[in-house]
């Protein structure tokens, strides 16, 4: 793994999220579609970003905006058809761009015709492509709690039975122990392949399997769960998260796609946990198990120098070659980023810098390039059904969770993107009623940024044509500068492939600072000026507050 030619497209590749119901309504129905993709796919390719990850748009109920699919191979007409996405897919390909969709292998809607056989009757055939249980008297059949601190098994009164959900009720996991259930889910998974998307970004992939005895979870002293511990609502989820069979999957799953004939295909997972269990489900070479998964420590890790030099130096332990970490800092289950930064836009461009610059993948949820804000949207009024545990807590403090990171309420990240300053941000027409309301109260759109040099959008813009353009950026090894050589709050590391040498420094003070450097240097990118190539070449340079500068030794 030395020879760039064999590192994989995904090893260097950006991926930009949409989150298709809020992205660009071409179809005057208040939703995002595919073809509002299409209509933007050349702002997208002209920001720089090779890859695009679209969340779900299957035929579905929408009680959980598209996570809870009831036909994984037909589309929801308010997204539009099949030849809507056939389309998407081509013209993405002749712009040199890759897809990726969102499958949600863990469960189904309860309206998907399956569990519509399967709660039909005990005997029927579909019976077991469900996890169903007898309870224990009048109680479920085990202790086991749900991704949301609840049981997960709800009685079922027609059949006199309990089945199992990681989520809402309404959403069924699917029971892989069925050899007839998986092979009709790698039907789907080779179904969309052979349509010509680039790979898969696989939802809560590390729940599939679960302990076919139902054994009770052990006790945990843990309320809440973080990036590295799954432990919550005091229990260790030892039976149903991370399971030794789900780690296994990874490696069938990706058999199954050479099988089929696709070896260069992206498999990015959802999962969480120690990294020495979810290192595992990556596989000790290229094309044995996933590529990437999310590593949800970025999501968490505050911008302070300590902690990102901490991060940074965990991740380069944990995953060298062949294995590459991702980097993302919000998603459509997440408070967005510059609003967990208290809307500093210096600092959120800092961090921009850092997300594009450090060893890994970065994954970039749409309007972060523009700096949109969390809204705060009534708990009340809320279709996130997420929302339906925290209706009783005053909105007040809703908020105040919010700035904090706890999220109540999905929607506040999934507003409508801002275009322009039109009515209903150019998101939809004048005249359509937006499916959620714009927050566009700090005024910033891609019209307006586009006008600013310094802008978030043209930071992004220019982090991600250096990146594409300096292998040292896109594919080298990183080393973190010895901070005893640099002012206290400034960040610095380089990148390094073969006689190419980067230096990033990132200024997280409110003062200046000047770093200097052992050799002639060249700035060749700054947060806040125009780099220009200097003749006398500098060997220190002075940092502005919240200043991020990359320069080439």
């Amino acid at each position: 793994m030395t020879a760039k030619t064999r590192l994989p497209w995904w090893y260097k590749t950006t991926i930009y999220q949409i989150y298709i119901k809020s992205f660009k309504d071409t179809s005057e129905n208040g939703f995002g579609d595919i073809n509002g993709i299409i209509e933007k796919l050349d702002y997208i390719k002209n920001l720089g970003f090779e890859t695009i990850w679209i969340t779900p748009f299957f035929k579905s109920p929408g009680l959980d905006h598209g996570y809870d699919i009831s036909d994984y191979f037909s589309i929801s007409p308010i997204f539009g058809d099949m030849k809507d996405c056939e389309m998407l897919i081509k013209k993405a390909h002749k712009k040199r761009m890759k897809i990726v969709f969102d499958l949600v292998l863990n469960h189904t809607s309860n309206k998907h015709p399956w569990f519509t056989k399967s709660a039909s009757s005990r005997d029927n055939s579909k019976r077991s492509w469900y996890i169903w249980a007898d309870g224990k008297g009048k109680n479920p059949p085990n202790n086991w709690k749900n991704m949301i601190g609840r049981s997960g098994w709800n009685y079922h009164k027609k059949t006199k039975q309990w089945y199992w959900t990681s989520f809402f009720p309404f959403m069924p996991d699917l029971n892989y122990h069925n050899t007839h259930l998986k092979k009709k889910m790698f039907e789907v998974v080779r179904f969309w392949l052979n349509k010509g998307i680039d790979g898969y970004r696989l939802d809560v992939f590390n729940l599939i399997y679960y302990d076919k005895n139902l054994n009770d979870n052990p006790f945990s002293f843990r309320l809440l769960p973080n990036s590295t511990n799954t432990s919550s609502s005091f229990q260790n989820p030892e039976n149903t998260i991370n399971h030794a069979l789900t780690i296994k999957f990874a490696k069938e799953l990706r058999k199954e796609i050479i099988r089929a004939g696709f070896k260069d295909k992206m498999l990015l997972g959802e999962v969480h946990g120690p990294h020495k269990i979810v290192k595992q489900f990556l596989g000790d070479k290229i094309n044995s198990g996933l590529d990437l998964i999310f590593l949800f420590q970025t999501l968490e890790t505050k911008p302070i120098v300590n902690k990102l030099r901490e991060l940074i130096s965990e991740l380069e332990r944990e995953y060298q070659l062949p294995n590459i970490p991702t980097l993302t800092f919000s998603n459509h289950d997440r408070i967005r980023s510059i609003s967990r930064y208290k809307n500093n836009v210096e600092l959120t461009k800092l961090m921009a810098v850092l997300q594009l610059t450090a060893r890994g993948v970065p994954v970039v949820y749409y309007g972060e390039e523009i700096g949109m804000e969390n809204a705060d949207l009534s708990i009340k009024n809320s279709k996130d059904p997420l929302s339906n545990r925290f209706r009783s807590i005053p909105q007040f403090l809703i908020n105040f969770l919010h700035r904090y990171g706890m999220v109540t309420n999905r929607e506040g990240s999934r507003t409508p993107m801002l275009w322009d300053s039109s009515k209903n941000a150019g998101f939809c027409d004048k005249k359509t009623q937006p499916w959620i309301s714009l927050n566009n109260r700090n005024k910033r759109t891609v019209e307006s940024e586009a006008k600013n040099k310094f802008s978030i959008l043209n930071i992004y813009k220019s982090l991600l044509n250096l990146r594409k353009t300096n292998p040292a950026l896109n594919s080298g090894k990183i080393e973190l500068i010895n901070s005893n050589s640099l002012p206290k709050e400034v960040l610095g590391y380089s990148r390094v492939e073969d006689k190419q040498k980067i230096s990033i420094f990132l200024n997280f003070s409110k003062k200046e600072k000047t770093v200097y450097l052992n050799q002639r240097s060249t700035i060749i990118f700054s947060t806040q000026v125009i780099a220009k190539k200097s003749k006398n070449k500098t060997m220190k340079y002075k940092l502005r507050p919240y200043e991020g500068a990359i320069i080439k030794l």
